[in-house]
């Protein structure tokens, strides 16, 4: 179930997922790791709409990473393209985002960033980054535990992900 909240502050918002989501310390590592990036790489203005925990999830286009070590977990940006494509261009530019593919590219750079951040956070573990991926296709992301950030930034709304035992799969 996915709870709608209004989040004003940092602190805030970290308290906030944690009562939606039951989110243990390292997922929440993962997920303010990953928007405090999406604010400092793509719009200082982003927003946490809703928080989550799902065991399912569709979406039009996904871009993923799979960390891999102390941590198990893929971390995925979703949505409708016309909103990943935003972000993209919030992170690189637009006048570099030629093609959806472009795009969904951009976006995966953006991941593996906020995860190598993530990674040398944690000093005593080997965590292991796997080459990000997307899917331009409509998608079924199923897992075990999804945690979902419904986030506004650059005038789009995507989730930002962190999911582990995920598989992507065409819909």
């Amino acid at each position: 179930m996915i709870v709608h909240m209004s989040v004003q502050s940092a602190g805030e918002t970290e308290k906030m997922i944690r009562r939606q989501t039951g989110a243990d310390d390292r997922t929440m590592q993962m997920l303010l790791t990953g928007i405090d990036s999406l604010r400092q790489l793509v719009d200082d203005h982003a927003q946490v709409l809703d928080a989550g925990k799902l065991e399912e999830l569709r979406a039009d286009v996904c871009a993923s990473q799979k960390v891999q070590g102390m941590v198990d977990a893929c971390t995925i940006v979703c949505g409708e393209m016309s909103d990943v494509r935003k972000v993209a261009e919030g992170y690189v530019g637009a006048q570099f985002i030629e093609s959806d593919e472009d795009a969904l590219d951009a976006v995966c750079e953006l991941i593996n960033t906020a995860n190598g951040v993530f990674a040398r956070s944690i000093i005593d573990d080997d965590e292991d980054l796997e080459p990000p991926f997307y899917r331009h296709t409509p998608s079924i992301v199923a897992g075990d535990e999804i945690y979902v950030l419904t986030m506004r930034l650059c005038d789009a709304t995507v989730r930002f992900c962190i999911a582990y035992g995920a598989g992507i799969a065409g819909e």
